[in-house]
């Protein structure tokens, strides 16, 4: 290819950039990898560089389903690993082929490490000697949020589990064809009409 023509390629796709994503190419796939790859390049030229975990972890994101890091950003320090291990495993147990599929695994994941974290929460609480006002309150509070992560994470499992199943398929070869309540009456006209000859 002539340079020309790669310039014109890269100017074009850099506006495809700026007109896709609805603001300048900052957040870009291609200018974000772009600006990780010069973090790393200066700091292996200059091991003093201070590497921007900003532009790290952006770079890291578009890979999100394999390094899970956008995930593992708001949890606790000590279920990252575990969470991180879910989603791989239920990636590949749910045949997760698709983004919507293992954002759905990643999701499970998810909410798995936040029941154990509410679960931890509120041990903390009745390890206590004494209960106040307003420790039963948080207690209270806490039970409810663990009521409601276990609700989410039974959401996501059956959500995943509906994607194993197979498409139904149906084929009906007939005029007319009643479903559901009025099938009933279908049935018994058929009935009727085989018995009175009619």
């Amino acid at each position: 290819m002539e340079e020309k023509t790669v310039e014109k390629v890269e100017s074009f796709a850099e506006k495809c950039e700026r007109v896709f994503s609805g603001i300048e190419p900052t957040y870009a796939p291609r200018s974000v990898l772009i600006r990780a790859e010069t973090e790393v390049e200066k700091f292996r030229k200059d091991k003093k560089h201070e590497l921007s975990n900003t532009v790290l972890v952006q770079a890291m994101s578009l890979r999100e389903f394999e390094t899970s890091i956008a995930m593992v950003s708001g949890m606790s320090e000590h279920l990252r690993t575990l969470a991180m291990q879910l989603s791989q495993d239920f990636q590949k147990q749910y045949k997760c082929d698709t983004a919507g599929k293992k954002s759905l695994a990643e999701l499970a994941s998810l909410n798995y490490c936040r029941v154990l974290d509410i679960q931890k929460r509120l041990t903390g609480f009745l390890d206590k000697d004494g209960y106040g006002e307003i420790t039963v309150k948080i207690m209270g509070f806490f039970s409810k949020e663990l009521d409601r992560a276990q609700r989410h994470y039974l959401t996501s499992l059956q959500a995943l589990e509906i994607g194993l199943q197979p498409p139904l398929n149906v084929s009906v070869r007939t005029q007319v064809a009643n479903v559901a309540n009025q099938q009933m009456v279908q049935n018994q006209i058929a009935k009727d009409k085989a018995e009175y000859g009619i």
